[in-house]
C-alpha cells in the first residue's frame, strides 16, 4: 500500500512527539491533542503512548479511505473489535 502514517520523535520538549500522514505532515488535530497533553504538564512518555494509539486509529482510517472527521461509531466498533482480534474486515492487517 505504500507509505503510511507514522509516529516521530522530534526532540523537542514542547511537542516531543508527532503522528505524520502518509506525505510526512503532522496530522494537525492530533498534534493540537499532544500539545495539550504536554500543557497539562503530563510526563513527555503519555504523548509517545498516546501517539502510538492515535497512530493505530489513523492507519485504520487511511486503510478503509475514510476521513476523520467522517468517522462513525461504526469505524470505531470495528476498530476496536480488529484490536481485539475479533474482527479482520477490510482493514486487516493495516495497523501492523
Amino acid at each position: 500500500m505504500g507509505i503510511r502514517p507514522e509516529q516521530h520523535s522530534t526532540g523537542r520538549r514542547r511537542e516531543p512527539y508527532q503522528v505524520l500522514d502518509p506525505f510526512g505532515r503532522p496530522i494537525e488535530p492530533v498534534a493540537t491533542y499532544l500539545r495539550d497533553l504536554m500543557a497539562a504538564d503530563s510526563s513527555p512518555l503519555t504523548p509517545r503512548s498516546y501517539g502510538m494509539d492515535l497512530l493505530r486509529w489513523w492507519r485504520y482510517l487511511w486503510a478503509c479511505g475514510i476521513e476523520w472527521d467522517r468517522a462513525v461509531r461504526e469505524d470505531a466498533r470495528d476498530f476496536m473489535l480488529g484490536l481485539l482480534g475479533r474482527f479482520t474486515g477490510r482493514w486487516f492487517g493495516a495497523l501492523r
